[in-house]
């Protein structure tokens, strides 16, 4: 059994302080009245927020993002107004996995409403971590398969939004939430706009859906390597990628033991790989250790998961990382697709 991590033990003392505070709080703070504010949607992470407001958008519905841009949810502790935030809103969206534990703790407490709540893992079919150097294949007959860590993950992947598949999934249960809402800022005709909106989003992420299907398919080497962390265990599953990780989905790493480099510099020059993947606002330095040593080029997916304020403030979106990616894979992987179509599908 793994040892608790640190962040696992102090999360009950911290939140014990913060229930104490949230009483402070909430007694000298206004108080919200559900049946005359705005219907509130709070979301966990940047991808669930944009997927809340591309659902609502030209309604009256407020959209707030819980962990701010440059933060991440994997070393994220709640403030007492964070929880009173949640506590507020009609709506709470959020994963469900490690990160969240603490979402738990709240509910089990009956500190936060079940009932506003929308917990993502409960939709889909949930997928384990990669451990390091584990390479998954679909029927284990490529290169890569000869590359498993000895290592078994079992922890639960908890970014199931970096499969568009998925986020149709996630984009549906927001809306069913919104159909039923009761609430005196929803209207019939907000109604009939979150449904325009959900046709509207869910042909954009069919076509990043048939894109990536399209780019695996047409592609010389399917395996992504990855020098880093690897957030991507849905994506792959979803589209027939093979993977080699030097770390897991959530790890902290950020450098490898002279084994993994190894064998990550054997595995690009055996198979002879043009790529190897880091992920988004990382240093890469592993990644172009391993560039250095076998002439492949370094290329960036990004998870969705961490953006920067600058990013934010600009309007970057989840389409806009995805069609990033699929341009990053198209090239990286020599499928060399024409993209126009996509590009104009998701204006």
């Amino acid at each position: 059994m793994p040892k608790p991590t640190l962040k696992a033990l102090i999360i009950p003392f911290a939140l014990a302080i913060a229930a104490l505070a949230i009483t402070l709080f909430a007694i000298l703070a206004p108080s919200k009245s559900p049946q005359s504010d705005q219907f509130t949607i709070t979301a966990s992470n940047f991808a669930l927020h944009d997927f809340a407001r591309a659902i609502t958008a030209d309604t009256p519905v407020d959209n707030s993002l819980l962990v701010k841009p440059g933060r991440s949810t994997h070393d994220y502790d709640p403030s007492p107004e964070d929880i009173l935030q949640i506590q507020r809103s009609d709506l709470f969206i959020y994963v469900g996995g490690e990160s969240d534990a603490w979402i738990e703790r709240l509910l089990d407490e009956q500190q936060i409403s079940a009932k506003n709540t929308l917990r993502l893992l409960d939709l889909i079919t949930p997928e384990t971590e990669a451990t390091a150097l584990e390479a998954e294949t679909e029927d284990h007959d490529s290169a890569s398969s000869d590359y498993h860590s000895s290592d078994h993950a079992t922890d639960i992947d908890e970014h199931i939004w970096t499969s568009p598949s998925n986020a149709l999934q996630i984009t549906q249960a927001i809306y069913d939430r919104l159909a039923v809402a009761q609430h005196e800022q929803i209207t019939s005709s907000h109604r009939t706009i979150f449904a325009k909106n959900l046709k509207t989003y869910h042909a954009k992420l069919n076509a990043l859906h048939q894109a990536f299907r399209d780019i695996s398919h047409a592609a010389t080497n399917r395996t992504l390597v990855f020098a880093d962390p690897f957030p991507f265990r849905y994506f792959v599953s979803a589209y027939n990628f093979d993977y080699l990780a030097a770390f897991p989905g959530c790890s902290d790493e950020s450098e490898a033991s002279p084994q993994t480099v190894a064998k990550l510099i054997d595995f690009v020059n055996t198979n002879k790989s043009n790529s190897i993947f880091k992920i988004e606002h990382t240093s890469g330095q592993l990644a172009q250790t391993i560039a250095d040593a076998t002439g492949a080029k370094v290329y960036t997916l990004h998870s969705a998961h961490f953006i920067t304020p600058e990013e934010f403030n600009r309007g970057l979106t989840y389409l806009d990382l995805m069609y990033s990616n699929a341009e990053t894979l198209n090239q990286a992987l020599s499928s060399n697709l024409d993209l126009r179509s996509l590009k104009d599908a998701l204006k």
